[in-house]
């Protein structure tokens, strides 16, 4: 399978919810937010989620903005369905070049009515990287 790199942003929840589904978790507490406990529900609570042991290797490197936005890069692996970016569609021995933003590999054959012979594509971030050919499908 193909694997990029890409950029994603997610809010803190989103993230939280992202760190466990990938790692799973060990435990969890809930706190007072204010450390006083008086019995009522409606107060606010701090809730701390642990994941299991892991290699700081293993985690991502976060860029939090200042409206609480999560940043940070992953590595997947993607398909003909997968929606990219930008795909860069380059047919006919480079007599035919076409720029698509946010779509699949699929979407991008059936927006053209299938494919030319000797048709290339390619994704442009973070380095110009073959993804399909016409000859041989998704590039390994």
């Amino acid at each position: 399978m193909v694997k990029i790199k890409r950029k994603v942003e997610m809010t803190c929840g989103e993230f939280s919810k992202y760190m466990v589904d990938k790692f799973g978790f060990s435990s969890y507490e809930i706190k007072l937010s204010d450390g006083y406990w008086v019995g009522n529900p409606e107060r606010e609570y701090d809730v701390s989620i642990h994941l299991p042991p892991s290699k700081v290797s293993d985690l991502p490197d976060i860029k939090i903005t200042e409206s609480g936005v999560v940043i940070f890069e992953v590595e997947e692996e993607i398909t003909e369905d997968t929606e990219l970016n930008e795909i860069l569609l380059i047919g006919n021995d480079g007599l035919f070049i076409e720029s698509y933003n946010n779509h699949s590999i699929n979407g991008v054959l059936s927006n053209n009515g299938g494919y030319y012979d000797e048709t290339l594509m390619l994704i442009m971030k973070p380095e110009p990287t073959i993804i399909w050919t016409s000859e041989k499908g998704l590039v390994e």
